[in-house]
């Protein structure tokens, strides 16, 4: 069994509406920024990139949904495996179906998703072809949110490339990050009891008639997952892991911000107002099958761990963090700085 990948762009295209390319170029030298801004992050960060970052790539949202689709295919493909294991003889006869129900699915969710991500560092989790990192930035988004916020678009961008390309410095500056969010989301997809409603599949319509697909797919839960005790505890160090990092570069990007827009606060204050869901895709899908969307912890958690860290100890503490899987914050530490302190000290 594996996902439909035409099925998913096809649907996300549906769902999106709007999925050329840009109108207009950006507001701003998007490399100029990306120069300026990768000094000042790993000087405040103190994390070095030990390759050659990403080049920003001001896209549509079609392109975003393309990028989206092949990154959500192997946890997508794990997920079909074993629901085709629970189904013994009928997996092979459910296999093609069940492919395109996930494809609308991923369809379905990125292209919701698609009009409301900002921006996106693709460091191509659970890839076997180790494929280069992306950095991109969703430029129908970014120009409808300055608008709506009422904030430069300019400065708008240059921010949002902050926090992207604090992510980029992020995976290229810390060689345990990727293969320990790998791991633990492979263990946590392992440890899954995935379900697939095999009476429903029997009565979906054909993947070429994508509107009664998207109607057929948000009707019910034909594809889900159950999460036992040792689920759970995986789940919980995913959630952990990830709030770690985007929360970091939400810090990041307030801090070193200052140096490279006109007016932050304002900046912050609007974004905080309108914070569209933040989460990774792998969080996002998660989410999904296990149920959890409105469980699932965001970016709040760990901006406000990473702030209060360095309140009371300062940014050399916080780059602790990130010196070694064993010394990021457990879910329950992204709670109790003054705890993750003690322990890492």
């Amino acid at each position: 069994m594996a996902l439909d990948r035409g099925v998913a762009a096809a649907v996300g295209r549906v769902m999106c509406g709007e999925a050329g390319p840009p109108d207009a170029p950006p507001p701003v030298d998007l490399i100029g920024v990306c120069d300026r801004a990768a000094e000042r992050i790993s000087a405040y960060t103190g994390l070095e990139p030990q390759r050659e970052l990403p080049t920003p790539e001001w896209i549509g949202r079609g392109e975003w949904i393309d990028l989206n689709v092949d990154a959500l295919a192997p946890a997508m493909d794990a997920t079909l495996r074993r629901s085709g294991d629970s189904l013994g003889p009928l997996g092979g006869l459910a296999g093609g179906v069940a492919g395109a129900v996930a494809g609308a699915e991923v369809g379905a969710m990125t292209g919701l998703l698609a009009h409301r991500v900002m921006g996106q560092v693709e460091p191509g989790l659970l890839r076997d072809d180790d494929p280069a990192m992306r950095m991109v930035l969703v430029a129908p988004n970014l120009t409808i949110g300055a608008e709506a916020m009422e904030v430069d678009p300019a400065d708008f961008v240059r921010w949002v490339t902050v926090h992207e390309l604090t992510h980029a410095v992020q995976f290229t500056a810390v060689p345990w990050l990727k293969p320990e969010i790998e791991r633990l989301v492979r263990e946590l997809m392992g440890s899954l009891e995935v379900r697939l409603d095999v009476k429903a599949l029997l009565r979906m319509p054909r993947p070429a008639d994508l509107a009664s697909l998207i109607a057929f797919v948000r009707s019910g839960d034909l594809l889900s997952a159950v999460a036992g005790e040792e689920g759970r505890e995986r789940l919980e160090a995913v959630q952990a892991l990830m709030s770690l990092v985007e929360g970091h570069a939400e810090h990041v990007m307030d801090a070193v911000g200052g140096e490279l827009v006109g007016d932050l606060a304002k900046l912050r204050g609007a974004m905080d107002e309108r914070r569209a869901l933040r989460s990774s895709m792998v969080q996002a899908f998660l989410g999904r099958i296990l149920g959890l969307d409105a469980k699932l912890r965001q970016y709040g958690d760990g901006k406000a761990f990473c702030d209060a860290v360095v309140v009371a100890a300062g940014p050399d503490a916080l780059h602790r963090a990130f010196a070694g899987p064993d010394l990021a914050p457990s879910l329950a530490e992204l709670g109790d700085p003054a705890g993750w302190l003690a322990r890492t000290a």
